[in-house]
């Protein structure tokens, strides 16, 4: 397939626009989440609305699989692509990467000690685990996922295997889980690709068949509507159904949870999909789809920068105004979405400059 005979993939901004959004109210909730009263509404409440945004990194990586594979799969079966693939990767991914790293540890260097060049020996430790600022660990998952692509890509295309992926990548991951669940009993597999593999190769399969796919998933928007709420109605509520509702279930409890976890996250992926092609196709709502499209574009910034606001933010006003914590705690969604949203608007004035900062 050519370039200039691939289906248009514009509205895949609408759905970064709100795969950020979740990003950054499961941050913004994440502090009164663990501050407030676990018996309190204000709890449940926070608790709901951060939970039910928990799809937002497997929504990121299911659409990283897709734009992926719906760029290179078809570009033959050769491999000259690839020194073209990581030399990207390298400038627009690694570098920003490697920038806001030492941006978020020397902050908090400074707001701790005083002192910003302090420990600097721990810094390229944490640059390697993702631990210099709490969202960073996102890239060590996605540079895993730019290093094995190539292979993947070469793998699929010689075994013929675009209509199994995803039952190969199921079967992976149960594979995987098995094994460290009853030898390995590694803690912190949310920073390993192998947590993700089935939402990334489901986008996968989404970007080989870009066209077939989103017909389907539009056909079936309904379907897709009730599996979405259904799932996240099964991930907010999962600890009362072990622990008050069906206690039979407990012993069950970790292979519960990776079903619920992923039929939660991919028809969250799926629903994001079809509501981002409904919202570009619709006549009305231009300012909306406007804003919904730029904040998309600006996604990789604001993801970027959001936490910066967000410490600002409770350390200058929340903290100082303790009566009013609630109400500031929900005006700083939308105080750290708009600095954020402009913080890309100015740097890409400049973007022959700032792509170091920006990435691509």
């Amino acid at each position: 397939m050519s370039k200039q005979s691939k289906p248009r993939i514009e509205y895949l901004d609408f759905y970064r626009a709100f795969a950020i959004l979740a990003v950054i109210m499961i941050h913004v909730t994440s502090f009164p989440l663990i501050q407030t009263d676990q018996s309190s509404w204000q709890h449940f409440f926070y608790f709901i609305l951060n939970s039910s945004s928990q799809f937002a990194v497997p929504a990121f990586l299911f659409l990283s699989g897709l734009v992926l594979f719906y760029n290179y799969y078809n570009t033959g079966h050769g491999m000259g692509w690839v020194a073209t693939f990581y030399r990207k990767r390298l400038l627009y991914i690694v570098i920003p990467y490697f920038v806001w790293s030492l941006f978020y540890y020397l902050f908090l260097q400074y707001a701790a000690h005083g002192n910003a060049l302090l420990n600097m020996d721990q810094f390229f430790v944490k640059l390697v685990t993702g631990n210099n600022y709490a969202h960073l660990y996102f890239f060590i998952i996605i540079i895993q996922f730019y290093v094995l692509f190539p292979a993947l890509v070469h793998f699929v295309q010689r075994y013929k295997l675009e209509k199994w992926l995803i039952l190969f990548a199921f079967v992976f991951h149960v594979i995987f889980f098995i094994i460290n669940n009853h030898w390995l009993h590694f803690q912190r597999t949310g920073v390993l690709f192998f947590s993700y593999f089935l939402q990334f190769c489901a986008g996968a399969y989404a970007g080989m068949n870009f066209e077939h796919a989103s017909r389907t998933l539009v056909r079936y928007k309904w379907v897709i509507a009730v599996l979405y709420v259904g799932g996240s109605l099964l991930y907010i509520f999962a600890g009362k159904i072990y622990y008050q509702w069906i206690p039979a279930l407990l012993p069950y409890k970790p292979y519960l949870n990776q079903i619920i976890y992923f039929g939660f996250t991919l028809a969250a992926s799926a629903f994001l999909l079809v509501l981002a092609n409904r919202i570009y196709r619709a006549d009305s709502m231009a300012w909306a789809k406007r804003a919904l499209n730029s904040i998309g574009t600006a996604s990789f910034v604001i993801f970027l920068v959001h936490p910066f606001f967000l410490a600002l933010w409770r350390r200058y006003v929340v903290d100082q105004f303790g009566a009013y914590y609630h109400y500031l705690t929900l005006l700083g969604f939308l105080v750290v979405l708009l600095c954020s949203w402009g913080s890309y608007l100015l740097l890409a004035k400049y973007k022959r400059y700032t792509w170091w900062i920006t990435g691509k």
